[in-house]
């Protein structure tokens, strides 16, 4: 994985370092998390910065203390077996399959 942060730091050039290329991927995906969140609880009127964040999943613990610091929120929980949890809720789901299609009018 190092080698293919080299590489992109080589591509993009300005004298960046494999770690700030690294940095910014993660920067991005907190960003898009906390969007998300944002949407759908400020839209409702929600103010997120009066509650915990529940983090979910194998590397949900990796990011979530980065997503409560974006959204101003103070607390996290993480439950001791998050990511079983995760993969039971993912083994329970229905398998199905969403593929977008585009329509002509004529």
């Amino acid at each position: 994985m190092r080698d293919a942060f080299a590489k992109l730091a080589q591509e993009v050039g300005g004298g960046k370092k494999p770690e700030e290329i690294a940095d910014g991927f993660i920067t991005i995906a907190v960003e898009n998390m906390a969007n998300a969140i944002k949407k759908i609880s400020v839209a409702r009127g929600y103010d997120v910065t009066r509650y915990a964040l529940n983090c979910f999943g194998g590397a949900g613990g990796q990011h979530a203390c980065l997503v409560a610091d974006s959204l101003g929120m103070k607390s996290v929980v993480v439950h001791p077996l998050s990511g079983l949890l995760s993969a039971y809720g993912m083994g329970l789901a229905d398998i199905r399959a969403t593929r977008p299609r585009r329509w002509r009018s004529r």
